[in-house]
């Protein structure tokens, strides 16, 4: 445990711990920006090695984010995603389930394909080479007028 009380001359310096990947579990639940170092330096580990947690709603309201579709390729179904509500918050509205477990974008469970769109990632679950292809729907929004899921 380690506290660095927002100083940045006395953060904890993780490489050492996180510099040679092994059958370790790394578990990591605190501020985001502790968590987003975390995620960066292990990504050379195996991913079934590092877990994380937060107790906060991830994907908090942005001052620029905007409303956008979504739409459904399974069903052709099409909704509005609101400025202020989820994906996922929006499908259930309309009757849809989709998997979700913690809804902060760290358990990686709502983690839909993305067939069409650019994402605006608020998670903490998806590495970058799978950020054109996947998606985190409890958190996560759109940078395009629409996105289209595997749904």
């Amino acid at each position: 445990m380690h506290h660095d009380h927002g100083d940045a001359n006395r953060l904890f310096d993780l490489w050492p711990a996180l510099e040679k990947p092994n059958t370790a579990h790394i578990y990591c639940c605190g501020p985001r920006p502790l968590m987003e170092s975390v995620r960066d330096m292990t990504g050379h580990w195996s991913p079934g090695n590092v877990h994380f947690e937060s107790f906060n709603e991830g994907g908090g309201v942005k001052p620029d984010d905007q409303p956008f579709k979504v739409r459904l390729a399974r069903s052709a179904r099409e909704f509005e995603v609101p400025v202020g509500k989820s994906i996922l918050a929006t499908l259930r509205e309309h009757g849809c389930s989709a998997a979700s477990s913690c809804e902060s974008g760290t358990c990686g469970t709502c983690r839909t394909t993305l067939l069409e769109g650019e994402a605006d990632h608020r998670d903490m679950v998806l590495l970058p080479e799978e950020m054109t292809s996947q998606i985190m729907i409890c958190v996560s929004r759109a940078k395009t007028p629409q996105l289209v899921l595997d749904l």
